[in-house]
């Protein structure tokens, strides 16, 4: 079940907000939309999203951005919460096989990490049967194979950022904007 984040309760919690303190987001609903667009770019038309904890303001944010884009910018398919790991990982691929999809976004890296070891477990390939995308981009993700397309999140601009905030006082919330690093596990899919 799917919580409305519209819900009063949520927008505080949900948003990480706290009126009067300054706060640092990156802006999740932008890597949702740089993973699906590149994902479009490469002739993708049924797109999977794997969503991390239920519990993640992150979480919210991306599967929130990513219905809104089902329809109009994308066909696919919300194919569950699973758990932040390696392990959620290789859970979501077996929901994604049975799904009629030949893209993935996973929740975070560590997520598509284990995407691909399952899929290798299969012996299929990546990107041949699934192209895959995660999110963060971890030192690992460049160096798995095939190296992992994921969208960076800028972590040093946010403690920076969250340090100038601090020390001068404003109560700005900031959404840092995300950076999509095209690497092997995306392929063009051929009609």
């Amino acid at each position: 079940m799917v919580p409305d984040i519209h819900n009063p309760f949520f927008n505080g919690v949900v948003r990480g907000v706290v009126e009067g303190v300054g706060s640092v987001h990156f802006d999740n609903g932008d890597a949702i939309r740089k993973a699906i667009r590149h994902l479009r770019a490469m002739g993708h038309e049924r797109i999977g999203y794997c969503g991390g904890p239920e519990s993640s303001r992150s979480a919210w944010e991306r599967l929130e951005e990513f219905k809104q884009l089902l329809g109009s910018e994308c066909e696919g398919e919300y194919l569950g919460a699973f758990s932040p790991t390696f392990e959620g990982g290789q859970q979501a691929t077996d929901v994604a096989l049975n799904k009629d999809v030949t893209a993935v976004v996973t929740y975070n890296d560590l997520m598509a990490v284990g995407f691909i070891k399952r899929m290798n477990t299969y012996g299929l390939t990546v990107p041949g049967r699934l192209s895959i995308v995660g999110i963060d981009d971890i030192p690992v993700a460049e160096i798995v194979t095939p190296g992992l397309t994921t969208v960076s999140l800028p972590r040093i601009e946010a403690g920076k950022a969250a340090v100038e905030l601090l020390m001068s006082g404003r109560t700005e919330v900031l959404d840092l904007p995300t950076n999509l690093i095209v690497r092997s596990s995306t392929s063009r899919r051929e009609a």
